[in-house]
């Protein structure tokens, strides 16, 4: 089936697991929210219905489960809107040919630890591209990227900017 539908998943007993639902969901599109007693429910139902709203063109499942830093950073424009403020500043991340190059780069450097390699594979360029857009946003912006804080901000930062449309989740 090509639609897509939202269900909250209530699991009966504490062994059945994500695997097991997903064998029997093979070949459905579907968003599931959290396992949850069936008192809570409805919540579950709910994050199912914002999951869906992060990305409606996915296929296969999605487990709600497995983007809750995106649905938390969704929920409050305001916060974001202060720490790209705090951190960003006037840092022109629309500086390269693609506009979203810069950010995308610092995310998955922040993702991935700095791993060079790992985030070269990620953004399919070259390992030495990722060196040269570290260093031209390490010397944009006035924050040091090893501070553990810094990095925890610009990482919650960078993945609501990554998933903006979601602000609108009811």
């Amino acid at each position: 089936s090509s639609r897509r539908t939202s269900s909250a998943k209530v699991i009966p007993s504490a062994d059945e697991s994500s695997s097991s639902l997903q064998s029997l969901l093979v070949g459905h599109t579907c968003v599931v929210g959290p396992a949850v007693p069936l008192d809570e429910l409805p919540g579950s139902l709910a994050l199912a219905t914002r999951t869906e709203l992060l990305d409606s063109s996915a296929e296969g499942i999605t487990f709600a489960d497995d983007v809750l830093l995106e649905l938390a950073m969704s929920v409050d424009p305001a916060v974001i809107t202060a720490l790209q403020r705090k951190h960003l500043g006037e840092f022109d991340f629309e500086a390269e040919d693609h506009p979203d190059v810069l950010a995308s780069t610092l995310h998955e450097w922040l993702l991935q630890w700095g791993h060079r390699p790992g985030i070269a594979t990620s953004l399919d360029v070259h390992p030495q591209t990722v060196s040269h857009r570290i260093k031209r946003i390490k010397d944009g912006l006035a924050y040091d990227l090893e501070d553990p804080r810094v990095r925890a901000e610009l990482l919650v930062l960078l993945t609501a900017m990554s998933v903006r449309n979601a602000w609108q989740a009811p």
